[in-house]
């Protein structure tokens, strides 16, 4: 099962703010058959490239810099959009409900005050 956590931060007057908080797979394992990204039904194309970033359609999330893990993204878009990509990602590569008929958690989106 691959899986990606999120916090979101609503600071009034600057905006939005988002921070890769867990991200089970990197770089090429990140996306399926090899790819680094996953494109959403909306247009949003999630990646593991190099550190985490938005820009226009895409949300780069962890990659290959280890380092710039602890980076926060400043979301100037619809913080819908990004969710709703996030929470693809995550129904997407889910693991199959052990029992027919069992809900499984999917959101992995956690809003923060």
């Amino acid at each position: 099962m691959k899986h990606l956590k999120v916090a979101l931060y609503g600071i009034e007057g600057l905006g939005t703010f988002l921070k890769v908080l867990e991200q089970t797979h990197r770089g090429d394992e990140f996306g399926e058959n090899g790819e680094n990204g996953f494109m959403a039904s909306n247009g949003l194309c999630l990646i593991s490239f190099e550190h985490p970033e938005k820009t226009s359609g895409r949300l780069y999330v962890w990659g290959s810099d280890r380092k710039k893990d602890d980076f926060i993204i400043h979301i100037r878009s619809n913080v819908d959009e990004v969710v709703q990509a996030i929470n693809e990602y995550n129904e997407h590569f889910k693991d199959p409900a052990p029992v027919e008929g069992a809900k499984v958690p999917t959101v992995k989106v956690m809003i923060v005050g």
